[in-house]
């Protein structure tokens, strides 16, 4: 079943930019290279990866490929959740478009 796929990669990958975003805030080179958020983020990010590479190879890649873009409406609300990013409705509409544009493409090529 795709979703065993699609839902654990883009999640990981939400919360991998939730951790490097939280390792961006160092003050200094040697800060951000000892900052155990950044590590986090590249394994959440690798572990996405390899998630991704497992799918495709169950699954077309015209199919995965916009599947992924899962992870925009992830990072929407965990951003809002853990970092009081306001939720606009630019945020709203532009991740919409996303999905509007990958959906009808899908459809032209299936």
């Amino acid at each position: 079943m795709i979703g065993l796929y699609i839902l654990p990669m883009t999640l990981l990958g939400s919360f991998g930019s939730l951790a490097l975003k939280k390792a961006s805030s160092s003050s200094s080179f040697l800060h951000l290279i000892t900052c155990k958020y950044l590590y986090l983020g590249a394994f959440l990010y690798g572990l996405a990866s390899v998630i991704h590479v497992l799918s495709l190879k169950h699954y077309d890649m015209s199919l995965i490929a916009p599947l992924t873009a899962l992870t925009y409406v992830w990072t929407l609300f965990v951003s809002a959740h853990f970092l009081r990013e306001a939720v606009t409705i630019g945020k709203i509409i532009g991740i919409a478009f996303i999905h509007s544009v990958g959906s009808v493409f899908y459809l032209l090529i299936c």
